[in-house]
């Protein structure tokens, strides 16, 4: 029997990266259309995040996104881009905030 944590943001359920977990700007954004706005070079602050994890979450995001990149049939720009390179290249078990038991 397989079991899940769930993790409410709202009043949403929150089970992957995908959805809506980052706030920026009063924005909630989900994975990918965090990567599209910084894609596009929107000023975003992640204020969730206090002021020492914002260094290291800046880099994670930018190391994944270079990858995608590097190895994209085409350079993603939109949300929609970014989702199918990582499906194709990472896959949609990665996007899981919680294991499943």
């Amino acid at each position: 029997m397989a079991m899940t944590t769930r993790v409410e943001v709202g009043v949403e359920e929150v089970t992957e990266v995908s959805q809506p977990v980052f706030s920026t700007r009063g924005r909630q954004l989900g994975l990918f259309e965090l990567f599209a706005a910084i894609q596009a070079g929107d000023s975003l602050e992640l204020t969730r995040l206090q002021p020492h994890q914002r260094g290291p979450a800046v880099t994670c995001l930018a190391v994944m996104m270079v990858a995608l990149r590097r190895y994209a049939v085409a350079p993603p720009q939109a949300a929609a881009d970014w989702e199918r390179e990582w499906l194709a290249q990472v896959g949609a078990d990665a996007l899981r905030l919680i294991a499943v038991l």
